[in-house]
């Protein structure tokens, strides 16, 4: 009896070697694309965490790592959130809320 399980058991070599062979038969505009589109997210990110590292200059450390660790995971979301808080609505980066800065 076969099950998927038993029939998955290629050795891992077998299919990072299987992918990279898939990778590399893409035509080169491909390859392309897939390098912008990896350069790009590496621009939002680098842009998020500025923005909200020096957004949060006034509150704790542990705070503001853990704000900041969340705005590089979800870039685009906040970057999207910075454009329309602080640039549309006019809030300033220092305004509290309470004690903490967002």
């Amino acid at each position: 009896m076969n099950t998927n399980i038993e029939q998955s058991k290629e050795p891992v070599v077998y299919n990072l070697d299987h992918m990279l062979k898939g990778f590399l038969e893409l035509p080169v505009i491909n390859k392309l694309n897939i390098g912008i589109i990896c350069f790009i997210k590496v621009v939002i990110t680098i842009i998020a965490f500025y923005l909200c590292w020096e957004c949060n200059k006034m509150t704790n450390i542990i705070f503001r790592l853990v704000v900041t660790l969340f705005s590089t995971i979800f870039s685009e979301i906040y970057i999207v959130y910075y454009t329309f808080y602080h640039v549309f609505m006019g809030v300033n980066c220092y305004a509290t809320i309470g004690s903490v800065n967002i």
